[in-house]
């Protein structure tokens, strides 16, 4: 891969229609290196649409570029995208309550009110406190059921509407659990962390201070399969640090955040296809991101580096 350039002051960014979707620290949103409005507080993509969060309405651009305007104080940091639409916090006057935005922007109010919601499904949502964890329905907010865990829930996601994956960490463990999403009881756990859900394939890693294991996991099929990453990534380094990871096309790229350096590993030959490090003042990188035959890294200075194919 080559670097193609490196572009400051990035505060975040994300792909609309293929295209590159960037925030500065000027706080004007662009689309391939085109400005489209100013002063946005946040923005999203979900369904092939772009939402935009400013300070007192809600634009959207559906995937013809065409604009609708709700006005009002959105907050997109908190919304998710659900069946045929999203669901978002909004200021109210006596309160903060959720709306349903559908593709057609048709709004509707729901009739809960939840401060800790973390994740929606197609049908229902899951809020978290602490270390406990409800599952709602999500027209009425009824409970359908509870759990509470003495390890720290770190991350989930929900798999076909069937399955509700878990990533807990504790002092002395790293876990992931899989719960029926009907009752919440408990189809297996296994142990690892940093989990990522592509289709029907879980990710995760098994590490420990002399070895590093990423597996994948077939939900579908109930299959597992592994890879040993250890004798990769300590021919380059001498030791396992720290890292983030993405998978695509049977590849993981990997950010090593510490050391500013990322590797392409082909899963198939285990071979390690390009390895490079950013030569930053950035004390660390974030996770890559890969789109259209480019990989995009964001450092700790808000330089946003992108490379492409050779």
């Amino acid at each position: 891969m080559n670097v193609i350039k490196s572009l400051e002051k990035i505060l975040k960014y994300n792909f609309y229609n293929d295209n590159l979707v960037l925030l500065n620290s000027s706080f004007d949103l662009s689309i391939e290196d085109k400005t489209i409005i100013k002063n946005v507080k946040n923005f999203a993509i979900f369904n092939n649409s772009l939402y935009v969060e400013l300070k007192d309405q809600l634009v959207i651009y559906n995937e013809y570029f065409s604009q609708q305007h709700l006005f009002g104080k959105y907050f997109l940091s908190n919304s998710q995208s659900i069946e045929n639409g999203i669901i978002i916090l909004k200021e109210d006057i006596n309160d903060d309550e959720y709306y349903i935005i559908k593709n057609n922007f048709e709004t509707s109010q729901v009739s809960w009110h939840n401060s800790f919601v973390k994740y929606f499904s197609k049908n229902n949502f899951i809020s978290i406190f602490k270390s406990s964890l409800s599952y709602h329905n999500i027209i009425n907010g009824d409970v359908l059921w509870e759990k509470v865990y003495s390890e720290n829930i770190k991350s989930l996601e929900i798999w076909n509407e069937e399955i509700v994956l878990l990533e807990l960490t504790g002092k002395s463990t790293n876990q992931i659990n899989a719960l029926n999403a009907r009752s919440g009881s408990l189809i297996w756990e296994k142990d690892g962390g940093g989990m990522i859900l592509k289709s029907d394939k879980l990710y995760f890693l098994e590490y420990s201070s002399t070895s590093q294991i990423l597996k994948q996991y077939n939900l579908k099929e109930n299959t597992e399969q592994q890879y040993d990453l250890t004798k990769i990534i300590i021919d380059q380094f001498n030791k396992i640090p720290y890292f983030l990871y993405e998978i695509k096309d049977n590849h993981m790229y990997i950010s090593f955040t510490n050391e500013k350096t990322i590797v392409m590993i082909d899963l198939k030959t285990m071979l390690t296809e390009w390895v490079y490090k950013i030569e930053t003042s950035a004390w660390q990188i974030d996770k890559p991101q890969i789109q259209g035959g480019n990989l995009y890294v964001l450092d700790s200075d808000k330089v946003l580096h992108i490379f492409e194919k050779e």
